[in-house]
């Protein structure tokens, strides 16, 4: 299916954010001219000072969230087609403004990192402070892995050329993938990312042999191109992780979502000590189907009969919200209130970027981008992808959420 085939039910509305693609190319060119030829020397050496921090932070505020809305719309639409070159462009032309900008403020981290930690500590009590007071402290602990001005600032203009690797990656995966027809069901069927599952839940141990070997075979023929972006970006966080001094690659990954690594530590050692209950539950699996030997592509179909669910989208969305009704009514206007107004992109289609996620930018209301299919799982996606739009939802009666500019 093609974009222009889905129904505008089912689309997500950009409009909130934008009203067109000219308003966003107005918007670009005046962030891009004003901070462009901004004095930001003017803050240069007085950071410690009260007035001129606040001063400076409230500057960034504005800047950030007007960039914030920029890029949210750029990688929006080029995650509705990867091959629309228009939206490719958006958000390469996003990268460059956003390093030639903050190249010139390399200098805020490391003086930030000088002022004296009892002076940091006083602003960080000061209610003058409160809405930076979470940036303050993160100013604390990073003061080990700043670096000087002139450092900061080859590092920031280096973002934009070692930044790429996921995009590429996205190119291969959602434009070059060239995806083949597999028999499904006793009937020839295109496969895409969305189907891949519903391949696997369903048809004949021969079929999904089939369609789990055409799925991955795609994949083996751009395995070299895939292979190097993958060691491209590992090469990119070691870069990273040694020029700031972090002890390893997960300490920096860890740091930068404010948790401590032993969160992570914990989780797989939680995995790793119920391995013996996943092995057995796979002997169960096996034996239940009646399987000489099993394969990755029989771990998906279910252990008994009529265990399979499709439904429409609405049906289903209807099927979520009332299985979380425990979470309260105002809980379930926002699921309805997100799927009227706009905020879900729902199918699947030519292009898309694969997978689901949530997303937004401060002051308007989430977005959530699916590639639904009629199964269970996707039921399940729509419930935790939602949740989490919700979760940062920051809309109110004092603060409604931003209309097209």
């Amino acid at each position: 299916m093609e974009r222009k085939d889905v129904p505008q039910n089912l689309k997500w509305k950009t409009t909130d954010i934008f009203e067109s693609d000219e308003a966003w190319e107005a918007e670009f060119k005046a962030v891009e001219s004003e901070y462009g030829a901004y004095d930001f020397d003017v803050f240069k050496g007085k950071l410690a000072d009260k007035k001129t921090l606040l001063e400076y932070l409230t500057l960034d505020d504005t800047l950030s969230l007007r960039i914030e809305k920029l890029y949210l719309y750029a990688h929006m639409r080029q995650d509705e087609d990867v091959r629309v070159a228009k939206y490719s462009s958006c958000m390469a032309m996003m990268g460059g403004m956003i390093s030639k900008i903050f190249a010139r403020l390399s200098f805020v981290e490391p003086e930030l990192t000088t002022i004296d930690e009892n002076v940091l500590k006083q602003y960080i009590a000061d209610p003058d402070f409160a809405p930076y007071e979470y940036r303050l402290r993160r100013v604390l602990v990073s003061k080990a892995h700043v670096l000087s001005e002139a450092e900061e600032k080859i590092l920031t203009l280096g973002g934009d050329a070692l930044g790429g690797f996921r995009t590429i990656f996205s190119m291969l995966d959602n434009a070059n993938l060239n995806l083949p027809k597999a028999m499904l069901n006793g009937e020839e069927t295109q496969m895409s990312h969305g189907t891949y599952g519903l391949g696997l839940h369903t048809g004949t141990v021969e079929e999904r042999a089939d369609w789990f070997k055409k799925y991955y075979e795609a994949y083996i023929k751009l395995i070299d191109a895939i292979t190097q972006t993958y060691y491209g970006n590992v090469k990119k966080n070691v870069f990273y992780k040694t020029v700031r001094n972090y002890e390893s690659c997960k300490a920096k990954a860890m740091e930068g979502e404010d948790v401590s690594p032993v969160v992570y530590d914990n989780l797989l050692n939680a995995v790793h000590n119920a391995q013996s209950t996943m092995h057995r539950y796979i002997r169960l699996h096996r034996d239940t189907l009646g399987l000489p030997e099993q394969h990755m592509y029989d771990l998906y179909v279910p252990l008994v009969d009529n265990a399979e669910i499709k439904l429409p989208f609405d049906e289903a969305y209807e099927l979520v919200i009332e299985g979380l009704a425990p979470l309260g009514k105002d809980y379930q206007a926002l699921l309805r209130k997100g799927k009227e107004e706009g905020w879900i992109d729902v199918c699947e289609t030519e292009g898309k970027r694969s997978g689901a996620y949530s997303t937004s930018a401060y002051g308007i209301h989430p977005y959530v981008l699916l590639n639904y299919q009629p199964t269970t799982n996707d039921m399940f996606t729509i419930a935790h992808e939602m949740g989490h739009a919700l979760h940062s939802y920051k809309s109110s009666e004092t603060q409604p959420y931003a209309k097209a500019s």
